[in-house]
């Protein structure tokens, strides 16, 4: 990637960097499925826990709950980008 514009403080300034790279990490159509039944079992696991107590609600709230129980976590939520400029950048104070 090369950057050309910074905006800071609703200001436009033309920079001049060097190439960037960034990498993501790669998830397996194996680990997106998984994942997904991991959220799906824990969708109904926390329903029928919910559905023990008779009230709507709770039924809700198990849902919601055993569902988001499922989700991995992520283990990083942004890729960090560092950006070298090339020449000086003077903003205005």
């Amino acid at each position: 990637m090369n950057f050309d514009h910074l905006v800071f403080h609703d200001r436009e300034f033309s920079i001049r960097t060097k190439s960037v790279m960034a990498t993501a990490p790669i998830v397996s159509d194996f680990e997106v499925l998984a994942s997904a039944l991991r959220t799906t079992t824990g969708a109904a696991v926390g329903a029928a826990a919910g559905a023990t107590s008779r009230d709507e609600g709770q039924i809700g709230k198990g849902l919601v709950e055993g569902a988001l129980s499922g989700v991995a976590p992520s283990q990083q939520k942004f890729t960090p980008v560092t950006l070298v400029l090339n020449e000086a950048l003077e903003l205005p104070t």
